[in-house]
């Protein structure tokens, strides 16, 4: 039962330091165990997510295979990215990083939802602090440009998503979270016994 818990909540996304203050893991490894996505996963979910792949505009710029998206992409905060200098150094090569909607090298897929609702309300609230301490009008159009971007990219996904057969959006989904599963799970590393999130 114990172990049916732990998957269950790693596979529904639970972020793996909370899982691991739940299971009341001394170590992260031990946790981590319940958020490997098996190879053979990682590709049945990329294929099923790359076909719906998108560009800055919205236009449809989906993948024929798994092995291409890998080989093409790299996974970015907010979607992929196909440049191919930033594919080769893994994505720490990007020149507008902060300000990736607007590039047209940036390809979201649906496994990046979440992360663009929150990136949109993130903004949104940044934007009002900048009104509120009265910063220049080029900051607040810069908000609201990136706002626009990623509200137009977020829209288009959810629009193609709801066209979809409940069946067909449901393996979506599925795969959807288990690509963010395993991204998160990569984001994780243990050095010492100490967890460091998103760096090496």
């Amino acid at each position: 039962m114990r172990h049916s818990y732990a998957q269950r909540h790693a596979d529904a996304g639970v972020p793996v330091d909370h899982l691991r203050e739940l299971l009341d893991h001394r170590e992260i490894g031990t946790t981590m165990g319940y958020f490997k996505v098996s190879v053979e996963r990682k590709r049945h979910a990329v294929e099923t997510v790359a076909r719906l792949t998108i560009d800055r505009h919205g236009n449809p710029r989906g993948y024929s295979d798994a092995l291409a998206h890998e080989g093409q992409t790299v996974a970015v905060a907010y979607g992929g990215y196909s440049e191919p200098s930033n594919v080769k150094a893994g994505g720490q090569h990007c020149r507008i990083r902060f300000q990736r909607a607007g590039c047209d090298f940036y390809r979201p897929d649906p496994s990046y939802l979440p992360a663009l609702e929150q990136q949109v309300a993130e903004l949104r609230a940044d934007k009002e602090a900048a009104l509120a301490m009265g910063a220049a009008d080029w900051v607040i159009r810069n908000f609201d440009d990136q706002i626009t971007a990623y509200a137009k990219t977020l829209n288009q996904m959810r629009r193609t998503l709801d066209e979809l057969p409940e069946q067909e959006r449901a393996a979506v989904e599925d795969a959807a979270r288990e690509l963010r599963k395993a991204r998160s799970a990569a984001a994780f590393i243990s050095v010492d016994g100490l967890t460091i999130r998103g760096r090496t």
